[in-house]
């Protein structure tokens, strides 16, 4: 079991590496330029960098464990599940294809994920619905509202994540609350235009 797992890591982790792409439309705007200044040097006959902007579908699976208190008693609990991202942010330069990832400096995004995998409750675990913020790349904080249809069962959930790293605690209203850390992987594509 633990020899698949690794195998089923490993190629998810390839997977998502090799997925993120991106789409540059033809929707572009000139450089920014100041006409009613007269140009000193060579310098200010250019135009500045107008920046871009970029729309993301990110799609992977979380997975991760931690503590879950259920009726006060607290143990150990874990949980695995899709999730799929739609984002939109901003960069300051224009064309980074040289950049490893096409990923925005800053901007906003909606998750959507299921815990399809659990060891709390009963069946499928909760589904969520999260808004959160980005920044450089690298991590966010999100927060948003996780439903249980099998065990009825609803409460709010933040998120916090970092590269590849995730931070969680989900509290099922007066039931159970969890604390969960874990890995992120996901792949995207990005639609980038001119500013």
């Amino acid at each position: 079991m633990t020899r698949t797992l690794h195998r089923a890591l490993a190629l998810g982790l390839g997977a998502s590496i090799a997925a993120c792409t991106h789409t540059d439309l033809a929707r572009n705007a000139p450089g920014i330029v100041d006409v009613t200044t007269r140009p000193v040097t060579e310098a200010d006959r250019l135009p500045g960098d107008p920046g871009e902007q970029i729309v993301t579908l990110s799609y992977g699976a979380l997975s991760g464990g931690g503590v879950a208190s259920v009726g006060g008693s607290a143990h150990a609990s874990y949980g695995v599940g899709p999730e799929i991202s739609l984002g939109y942010g901003t960069r300051d330069t224009s064309h980074r294809e040289d950049d490893w990832f096409a990923l925005p400096k800053r901007g906003v995004a909606l998750d959507f994920g299921l815990t399809a995998l659990t060891s709390e409750g009963s069946g499928l675990g909760p589904a969520y619905a999260q808004a959160g913020y980005r920044w450089e790349g690298l991590g966010g904080v999100a927060a948003g509202w996780a439903w249980d249809v099998n065990d009825r069962t609803h409460g709010p959930q933040l998120t916090f994540d970092f590269t590849i790293f995730y931070a969680r605690m989900t509290h099922q209203l007066d039931t159970s609350t969890s604390v969960s850390l874990g890995l992120v992987i996901k792949g995207q594509h990005g639609w980038v235009w001119s500013r």
